[in-house]
Order: C-alpha cells, then sequence, then structure tokens
C-alpha cells in the first residue's frame, strides 16, 4: 500500500482542483462504460478510480502539473489555490533569485524546467503590493530598495534616479510599485539581499518583475510573451516583455538567454 499512496499529492497536501477534475474524468467514463458496456463494469471502473484518486491525489498522470499550468486563474483561486507565477525562464536562468530561494522549480520532479516563484514569498509580495500606493513612495524608499543613503538619490524624471554613478529607470509606476513592496519582503526575507549592491539589486528586482502574472497598479492579468528582436549590426536577440495592456503600464523587457 505504500507504493501506491503519494503522500506528497494526499491528505493536506492534497490538491482540491486535481481531485475534481479527476473526479469529473472518472464519472464520465464510468457512464460512458456503463451507457455502452454493461452497468456492472461502469460501477466497478467508478470505484477503482475512485480508490485510486483517494490513494494518490489523481488518475491521470501529471495532473497536478498540467493543472497549475493551465487551470484558469479564477478556477484555481475558486479552490482557495494561489496561481504559480512563472515567467517561462529555466531555473538556472534565475541567478541570485535561485540563491536565495524566492525561485523554485515549478515541478519538484522536474527541477531543470520552468522556474516559479516560490509560494510564501509570492503571497508576502502580492500583499505589500497592495498596501503600496504610488504617491506614497519617497526618495527614502527607493534608497531602502538600492541600498543606499537616503541623500545619494535625487529624482530625474517619473520613473528615474541618480544615485552616485548609478542611473536606475523603471519602465512605469507599476514596475516601481512592484519593486519597492518586493525590496521590502526581500529585506526581511534574505539575509544574502542586505550585502547585494545597489547594481545587482536593480537586476535581481527586473529579473522578479518578470515572474509578475497581474499587474501591480490596476490587477489586471499581464501580457507576456518572448519575441525576435532583430539588429542591423547585432545577432537576433530573443527578448521577454511583460505589460498591461489595461492600463499601458510596461514591467519589463529582459533578453532571453539563448540555449543549445
Amino acid at each position: 500500500m505504500r507504493s501506491i499512496r503519494q503522500p506528497e499529492y494526499t491528505g493536506e497536501n492534497r490538491c482540491v482542483p486535481c481531485t475534481v477534475l479527476n473526479l469529473v474524468i472518472a464519472v464520465a467514463v464510468s457512464s460512458l462504460l456503463a451507457a455502452f458496456g454493461s452497468l456492472l463494469l461502469g460501477a466497478a471502473v467508478l470505484l477503482a478510480s475512485i480508490a485510486v484518486i483517494y490513494l494518490r491525489g489523481y488518475l491521470v498522470p501529471g495532473t497536478p502539473r498540467l493543472t497549475a499550468r493551465y487551470l484558469p486563474d479564477e478556477a484555481l483561486r475558486l479552490f482557495g489555490k494561489e496561481p504559480r507565477s512563472s515567467s517561462g525562464f529555466q531555473l538556472k536562468e534565475s541567478g541570485q533569485l535561485t540563491a536565495m530561494e524566492i525561485v523554485v522549480p515549478c515541478d519538484e520532479k522536474a527541477p531543470d524546467e520552468a522556474a516559479c516563484l516560490d509560494a510564501d514569498f509570492r503571497t508576502a509580495w502580492r500583499e505589500r503590493v497592495d498596501s503600496t500606493r504610488p504617491e506614497d513612495v519617497e526618495r527614502a524608499d527607493i534608497a531602502d530598495l538600492l541600498g543606499v543613503e537616503a541623500d545619494s538619490v535625487s529624482s530625474l524624471g517619473e520613473h528615474a534616479v541618480v544615485t552616485g554613478s548609478l542611473l536606475v529607470r523603471w519602465p512605469s509606476t507599476a514596475a516601481l510599485v512592484a519593486d519597492v513592496a518586493a525590496g521590502t519582503v526581500l529585506e526581511d526575507r534574505s539575509e544574502a539581499w542586505r550585502h547585494l549592491s545597489p547594481e545587482r539589486r536593480e537586476e535581481t528586482l527586473t529579473r522578479l518583475r518578470a515572474f509578475l502574472s497581474r499587474c501591480p497598479a490596476c490587477g489586471e492579468p499581464l501580457s507576456r510573451g518572448t519575441e525576435e528582436v532583430d539588429s542591423c549590426c547585432q545577432p537576433s536577440q530573443t527578448v521577454f516583455s511583460s505589460v498591461c495592456d489595461h492600463c499601458d503600464a510596461h514591467l519589463v523587457e529582459l533578453e532571453v538567454p539563448k540555449t543549445e
């Protein structure tokens, strides 16, 4: 029995959307067998399917991964599940975020594939975003974010500051809010974050923004994707971008490392 049961998908770890989805599939298949075969066969398949779902958490192989990846956010929230935020990047491409355990494998059984935000960090970040108003962000907040003295930060336009020899420019107010909120959570969570230089902090925050699935300004889903960008004097590059179509806010634009 121990070889059949999967504790990672049952008990307190049971994925309710996965269970419901697989029960629906089991009932549908059993109903077809009962209608076109025999009532006894349909009942037997239904009981066997329920037993498998109870012991293993799901009936169709790969259901937890498929549910997290393809089930709409609204459906996940109906079951009390927070949707995972994945940028589509591989774990090895997430650098400092991986080292700080902010970004983890989307699927523990496939650690070298897609990367997702750690669930606890994602929740804390979203709560901080919701409580951060753009008009309340001050120079001291940006100084804390970059790890510099407040006196060294001077404004340059609506979304840019200069500190020492470093120019930091945000593509939108939404991006600035996301970074200020993330910096507060990182300060409380990661010792490594406190020792990063302003340049590394900017780089880390930019990459972190790629994992947002909803706009920090209006809460609408972001349009995310990659495209090939050609240049007259440089090799073509694959660029990942994240934009809120609803409020026309650009969140991030990143070059995606080329892989074999």
